[in-house]
């Protein structure tokens, strides 16, 4: 499908666009709040200002998409794969990513407050000045992950993964906590 038409049935009311193919569509500041989406293919879509408030986008393959300032307020997309993709400065305000793919993905400057992480796979992924306050990252994988500068008061962090120390390299506490951790390692290892 087009993107063109996409628009078209969207504006005579349709909603429903699950599982369609819309890999490299170019619908940047393009209206679909509370369109299903759900395992639609978007891949190296071109969504930036896009406003996809309360749009589900449960399974969506999001490879390498641009949702950059995109308006994801209360969207669903859990088990998503946003892969390489970029969300810099989006707002996933109270979205819900449980299980989602975030592998590699830049979400600088993100707002993020109040989201569901549950079980989501952060990896390397760029949070550098997100707002994560009061998100749930329970279970979530953040190793490798760049958070300088990131705001996480209240974040729900039980289970997280990270990879000590250099998950800690983020802040000068952090750097403090790193070097310890490291000489305790260096005269555990000296010991045996």
């Amino acid at each position: 499908m087009t993107a063109e038409e996409l628009l078209r049935r969207y504006g005579s009311g349709d909603i429903d666009f699950s599982g369609l193919d819309l890999s490299g569509a170019k619908l940047s500041r393009v209206g679909l709040v509370g369109a299903n989406l759900s395992r639609a293919d978007l891949r190296l879509a071109d969504l930036s200002g896009a406003d996809l408030r309360m749009a589900g986008l449960v399974g969506a393959e999001l490879i390498g998409a641009n949702l950059h300032s995109a308006d994801l307020r209360q969207a669903i997309l859990a088990g998503a794969d946003l892969t390489d993709a970029v969300l810099d400065r989006a707002v996933l305000r109270r979205a819900i990513l449980r299980k989602a793919i975030l592998y590699r993905t830049n979400l600088t400057g993100a707002d993020l407050q109040r989201t569901d992480l549950i079980g989501a796979d952060l990896r390397l992924a760029d949070l550098r000045g997100a707002d994560l306050r009061f998100a749930d990252l329970r279970g979530a994988d953040l190793r490798l992950a760049f958070l300088t500068d990131a705001k996480m008061n209240g974040a729900r962090q039980a289970g997280v993964r990270r990879a000590y120390p250099l998950a800690l390299l983020t802040t000068a506490r952090g750097i403090v906590t790193s070097v310890i951790i490291l000489v305790a390692i260096l005269l555990v290892a000296w010991m045996l």
